[in-house]
């Protein structure tokens, strides 16, 4: 990943207001206040490697901004509320804009991690996160992907014409291993040649927000054939010497990792072929329905492993063993596949 790409990250997301911005804001508020934006700067420094965070870091960043342009939410203090008046406006706001839930919790999931920079340096009391901890998220429904309806995507990827060899086993290799694990989408494009062992027939996934969570997938047949294609294309391309830091590239050697940006607009393209509308996310979730279904004695391990999502309960939760592992996708194998 060459030093332009990061730096340009860096420019992009160093800064949460132009001049013109900062300088309207500030005539906004009072002397006795202290802006949100403040300490943004060295909060986007933590992100040593931008690219990785690039995800993250740009959620949080349109977040943070959304709060200072469009709410009277904009200074520290104003975030220092007691509880229950922050939670309320926070409501008020999302009514306001007729947010669905999910919305809703988007935006408070992103700005606890800005605040938790700022509890850090003691600037917000720990008590004001803990409570949108405790009750800001609003229920939701979450939809998930049929069986039939991950088949007709990976077929349909599959006799896709695409432009490029390169970009059809890259789109392929990609969601054959999200189907057959239950990778986040980041975990997915955090993946690099190195994530293979064995003889490459065997893949590492980890999270870096649980780096203890390591799981070793035994790849099937099928997932290792187009594996060797893609990288006997990178190959023939002589770009092999990226996949060492990204697995998955971009067809455009400008952008050389494939970001999240475009595997929403693939995801995209492919509801708009196959009228079918999905996330990585949803197709997690059927997986996680299959096991469940499929291995009934498993069920609470099983939602406890695939579905908690906070960090203050991840110790309470053991590292599955390569052997469960295996049998899991041993059993998504014969689905996908068979």
């Amino acid at each position: 990943m060459g030093t332009n790409f990061t730096e340009k990250l860096k420019s992009k997301y160093y800064s949460l207001l132009n001049k013109e911005e900062e300088n309207l804001l500030n005539s906004k508020i009072s002397d006795n206040e202290t802006p949100l934006w403040i300490h943004w700067p060295e909060y986007a420094n933590t992100y040593k490697d931008l690219w990785r965070s690039n995800v993250t870091i740009k959620r949080v960043y349109d977040c943070v901004r959304f709060f200072i342009k469009n709410t009277e939410l904009n200074t520290i203090e104003s975030w220092s509320f007691r509880p229950y008046n922050l939670q309320t406006r926070l409501s008020e706001i999302s009514n306001e804009r007729q947010w669905q839930n999910s919305t809703f919790n988007t935006y408070i999931k992103n700005m606890k991690s800005y605040l938790n920079f700022l509890e850090k340096m003691q600037l917000i009391e720990k008590s004001v996160i803990w409570d949108l901890y405790r009750k800001g998220e609003k229920p939701i429904n979450q939809s998930i992907t049929s069986e039939e309806e991950i088949k007709t995507i990976l077929k349909y990827i599959e006799n896709k014409n695409y432009a490029s060899s390169l970009e059809s086993y890259r789109n392929r290799l990609f969601f054959l291993i999200c189907s057959i694990s239950w990778a986040r989408p980041i975990q997915l494009l955090n993946l690099t040649i190195d994530s293979f062992i064995n003889n490459r027939t065997e893949v590492v996934i980890s999270w870096a927000k649980q780096k203890w969570k390591t799981l070793y997938y035994k790849l099937p047949t099928a997932v290792i054939d187009v594996f060797k294609l893609y990288v006997a294309e990178v190959v023939c391309l002589e770009r092999d010497k990226e996949l060492w830091e990204n697995l998955f590239l971009s067809v455009s050697q400008k952008w050389k990792p494939w970001t999240n940006e475009w595997v929403n607009k693939l995801y995209q393209r492919i509801k708009k072929d196959t009228w079918i509308h999905f996330t990585a996310y949803m197709i997690r979730r059927q997986v996680v329905t299959k096991l469940i279904n499929d291995n009934p004695d498993s069920i609470d391990f099983t939602r406890l492993f695939m579905w908690h999502t906070r960090a203050s309960t991840t110790m309470r939760y053991l590292q599955p063993s390569s052997k469960l592992t295996d049998k899991w996708v041993s059993i998504l194998s014969k689905w996908l596949f068979d």
